[in-house]
């Protein structure tokens, strides 16, 4: 694939098959149940308070983003609330100190391999003829991230898409619809049918359309605050 380089990283993906030690909400459970999957056992359960504490910052920003007036500010404001989320579901494990030493005498050589004998040494990188930068990890950390938020977070975007996905388009296309590619956020799917317009129309709480021109066949100026968008505009 050219002269790039390429990461081999672990993902999760979606599949129908048999789940181990999964961790889900309480929300995603049910449903899941509805449809049909089987819980052979439940090993724990995590007990929290729930409030929509953070839905004044999330309307904010989303509100600001359809206001944009440049593809500057619609990232902008997106990109406030994707951090939130990022920050609350931050590893701080993976966190790193980073040391620049100078390598000029036996001495500086001498501080270089203490830092290399350390159980928290990670790797050093030569960073010019005579500085070296070291890479420590913590000996302490302190688990101040709220990962039940992101963690409540995701289960609840999974739940809205497999609502979507099953209670409207299967129930609406049944055989007719493929689905090709989905996310945390998004569809890509093919749909055989007669007017995809009046499709969306008829269930129109579900979607979006200030995005689409005046002269489009959908109405524009439907409610602001539904959850699904045409990112292409038509």
């Amino acid at each position: 694939m050219g002269k790039k380089n390429y990461v081999s990283v672990e993902k999760l993906i979606m599949h129908l098959g048999p789940r181990d030690e999964y961790v889900l909400h309480y929300s995603e459970l049910q449903y899941y149940v509805k449809l049909g999957m089987v819980v052979d056992e439940i090993q724990k359960v995590l007990s929290f308070d729930q409030s929509p504490w953070l839905k004044p910052y999330i309307s904010l920003n989303s509100n600001l983003r359809k206001k944009a007036r440049n593809d500057f500010e619609r990232d902008f404001f997106k990109l406030m609330n994707n951090s939130v989320y990022g920050k609350t579901m931050e590893n701080v494990r993976k966190h790193i100190d980073i040391k620049l030493l100078p390598l000029r005498n036996k001495k500086d050589e001498k501080s270089l391999l203490n830092k290399i004998r350390k159980p928290s040494f990670k790797y050093a990188r030569l960073l010019g003829k005579d500085l070296v930068g070291v890479h420590m990890g913590k000996s302490e950390v302190t688990l101040n991230k709220p990962i039940l938020v992101s963690a409540a977070v995701l289960g609840l975007s999974k739940l809205h898409m497999y609502q979507f996905w099953y209670d409207y388009v299967k129930a609406t296309y049944g055989e007719k619809v493929t689905l090709c590619y989905m996310d945390t956020d998004s569809f890509i799917y093919g749909v055989e049918t007669e007017d995809i317009c009046q499709d969306m129309l008829k269930n129109a709480d579900l979607f979006d359309f200030n995005n689409y021109s005046s002269d489009y066949p959908l109405v524009k100026s439907l409610p602001e605050d539904q959850w699904l968008i045409d990112e292409n505009g038509g």
